[in-house]
């Protein structure tokens, strides 16, 4: 009687064992496939969110752009910074507007004076976020300004460098014959 009653304990453990084992593998099957539905809806979310975000920026464009040519000149931007929803679109976006010359230039990727809603829209996606992105577009800005002028200096330089000697080798006597001369050379050669 012993030993059926320890075969009993083993078999009836041994049930509850690959039971809990079955159940436990239901439950990490289950967060799996949550957890890889979780990252569809994430990308999902973001492209919409992307999606909503470029479709915003160009209904702004569109708002800013007095001429409806498709670009927007430093006058239609100023114009349209004194729209309030125009201001409160670039809060949303952490924008800071408060020297909108910067901005306008920061937005002008080629430096033609006017923005097309490419350059609009990827602008504001360049400088989306904490105002450090501004900031350090700005700072970028910046030294590509300073960088164009040391070389446009280096370049005034090295030509004014260049005409200094020439202009210099075509005045530089030449010297031939002795420099001192003697009185009784002097008096050979007046």
């Amino acid at each position: 009687p012993g030993m059926y009653l320890f075969l009993f304990l083993l078999y009836v453990s041994f049930s509850l064992l690959a039971v809990a084992n079955v159940i436990t593998g239901i439950f990490v099957d289950s967060a799996l496939q949550c957890n890889s539905k979780d990252k569809e809806i994430i990308v999902s979310e973001e492209i919409e969110t992307q999606r909503e975000f470029e479709s915003d920026v160009r209904e702004v464009f569109q708002e800013m752009d007095s001429g409806g040519n498709g670009q927007m000149t430093w006058a239609d931007f100023e114009a349209g910074l004194d729209d309030d929803r125009v201001l409160a679109y670039f809060k949303a976006l952490k924008l800071e507007v408060a020297d909108a010359h910067k901005l306008f230039m920061l937005l002008d990727f080629d430096n033609s004076g006017t923005i097309d809603v490419d350059e609009f829209l990827a602008g504001c996606q360049r400088l989306r976020g904490e105002s450090r992105a501004y900031d350090q577009a700005i700072m970028q800005m910046e030294i590509t300004w300073l960088a164009e002028a040391i070389n446009r200096f280096h370049s005034e330089f090295d030509g004014k460098l260049v005409e200094e000697k020439h202009r210099s080798s075509r005045r530089r006597p030449t010297l031939r014959g002795p420099v001192v001369q003697s009185a009784s050379e002097r008096a050979k050669n007046p």
